[in-house]
């Protein structure tokens, strides 16, 4: 493992911090709608919006979170492949950081203005960031 490889632990604990950030910050704000009697806790036994229809502002919250799980999994593993196999440069942690930084910005645009003509292209650009870790990755592999 080269001394790269071993770098790209901290991007992938960043994402990490901000996965339970996130995940705090989503059930404070469910707490709150809860309070407010904005929505009933038990939408949360089986998530049944005929019943229970909970807020808009839950609903893309717990979406963003869903995503999460998607995405930046592949980025993970791709991570983690780079650290197995032993190689990775400048670039691959470069790319590693841009896409830490990519779901930083997809945050704030999907849970701020969820703007439906930036949006998109900003998760295009995370994932195209994972397209040209994995690349990366096959052509350190193949060489």
């Amino acid at each position: 493992m080269n001394e790269y490889s071993q770098i790209l632990v901290y991007p992938m604990s960043a994402f990490v911090v901000y996965l339970f950030v996130f995940m705090i910050l989503q059930y404070r704000m469910r707490v709150r709608a809860n309070k407010a009697g904005d929505m009933s806790y038990k939408y949360f036994f089986a998530y049944d919006a005929t019943k229970f229809r909970p807020t808009d502002k839950v609903i893309v919250w717990s979406n963003h979170y869903n995503n999460t799980f998607q995405v930046p999994v592949l980025f993970m593993i791709g991570c983690v492949a780079h650290m197995v196999v032993g190689q990775a440069n400048l670039w691959t942690v470069a790319l590693a950081w841009v896409f830490v930084v990519s779901r930083g910005w997809h945050a704030i645009e999907h849970l701020g203005s969820n703007s439906l003509k930036r949006r998109p292209f900003i998760f295009l650009f995370g994932v195209v960031v994972v397209v040209l870790i994995y690349l990366q990755l096959c052509w350190f592999v193949a060489r």
